[in-house]
């Protein structure tokens, strides 16, 4: 899948807990993981408890970096208030 504008709005709703969006993210990005430190890690952040990754340096911004590969070049994904949205850079 590539995400497009077709695709615009709220991918994860931040209203649901910080838990649901972690393990909806790593639905979004498990097929997106190359190595197997992205893989281990969307096992646990698909498990809701970011305190459980062993690679420090691993982060939400991480998982959401991935999605960028998959998704039109004048779009761009964005952490707002807790939801995730897929945005126009040419709109902000």
């Amino acid at each position: 899948m590539t995400f497009t504008k077709n695709e615009m709005g709220v991918w994860i709703d931040g209203g649901f807990g910080m838990a649901h969006a972690m393990q909806k993210l790593a639905q979004m990005t498990g097929t997106l993981a190359k190595t197997d430190d992205d893989k281990e890690a969307l096992k646990v952040l698909a498990t809701g408890d970011p305190e459980k990754l062993s690679d420090d340096h691993w982060e939400l911004d991480h998982a959401t970096g991935m999605l960028e590969d998959v998704t039109s070049a004048d779009l761009t994904w964005e952490w707002d208030g807790g939801d995730l949205l897929l945005i126009d850079m040419h709109e902000e």
